[in-house]
């Protein structure tokens, strides 16, 4: 023991003592010094580990390499997860400009009373719950922050909300994160969140399902946004509405009726326009069978991602 609260070399040495054949030592040090070691001792150890608690033939490269393949997959998700979040954000802008025949195309030229009991009659539907203010805050939060948006305020007004009543809400939206753009989604009038599905070329019966589905993104997306393991993760929500969607998308059946996080992947893929020969998912599936590890452990991981 070095005295050090936390010491790189303890970390190994406990790694070692459950079985684990160190390969690289430096390497091994690098990344838990570097990417916490709880990363390793506790997270992706798991899935090497039998039920005693001892690695199954096990070396730290490879490891390692579980590790490297997370992230990237991770970080290949999230930028399609991004596509979507762009996509649903463009067409629920457009659908509302087009649908209230707002000319001018400023949401917040409306009075205050038209946007709560008419164009976001929904918004007691989002959760966790929030007031119709606290949505209008969440909405135009951010505008401040960028120098072609804060000229179009209206600084004469007092009211932080409709100083913006002179900003297009295609302009608007642009600052919005994935959350508040579902938010304001959920608060819409049916009519109009039905036309938004159609301008995606979702079913609009698949309403229930959809909006599941895109809960299920942005916790993934949070999940890789903050450095979290996502192999073995399950899918948060889940319902017949979810699945529905999925078969219907992909015309595939979900065999035991639990969406997973190939289903998800697969469902993104399909809206934003991935559905290709070389989609996310099958270069997942190739990226598992390049793995530099023991074809017992690829093929464990392979069951996580295979349909």
């Amino acid at each position: 023991m070095s005295g050090q609260i936390i010491d790189i070399n303890d970390a190994v040495a406990e790694l070692e003592k459950k079985g684990l054949k160190v390969d690289d030592s430096s390497q091994l040090k690098y990344y838990i010094k570097n990417f916490n070691i709880n990363t390793f001792l506790v997270e992706y150890s798991q899935f090497f580990l039998d039920e005693k608690g001892v690695f199954v033939n096990t070396t730290s490269s490879e490891l390692i390499e579980l590790y490297n393949f997370d992230k990237n997959f991770g970080n290949h998700l999230f930028r399609n997860i991004l596509v979507l979040e762009k996509i649903i954000n463009t067409n629920v802008a457009y659908t509302v400009i087009n649908h209230y025949n707002l000319e001018d195309k400023c949401l917040f030229r409306l009075k205050r009373d038209d946007l709560e009991k008419r164009v976001m009659r929904n918004y007691r539907n989002i959760t966790p719950q929030i007031a119709f203010e606290g949505l209008l805050v969440k909405m135009t939060r951010y505008l401040e922050s960028k120098k072609s948006m804060r000229r179009l305020a209206d600084q004469k007004i007092k009211d932080r909300v409709f100083q913006w009543h002179e900003l297009p809400l295609d302009i608007m939206c642009l600052s919005w994160s994935f959350s508040t753009t579902f938010s304001f989604f959920i608060a819409l009038e049916n009519d109009v969140q039905l036309s938004i599905l159609r301008n995606m070329n979702v079913p609009s019966q698949l309403i229930k399902g959809f909006s599941m589905f895109v809960e299920n993104s942005i916790n993934v997306r949070n999940l890789i946004s903050h450095n979290m393991v996502l192999y073995g993760e399950d899918v948060k929500y889940q319902s017949e509405e979810l699945n529905d969607l999925y078969e219907l998308l992909n015309k595939d059946k979900i065999k035991d009726g639990v969406f997973r996080m190939p289903h998800l992947i697969k469902c993104v893929s399909k809206i934003i326009g991935d559905d290709g020969e070389n989609n996310l998912y099958i270069k997942t599936i190739a990226s598992i069978n390049n793995l530099k590890m023991s074809q017992e452990h690829k093929e464990k991981i392979l069951k996580l991602y295979l349909l």
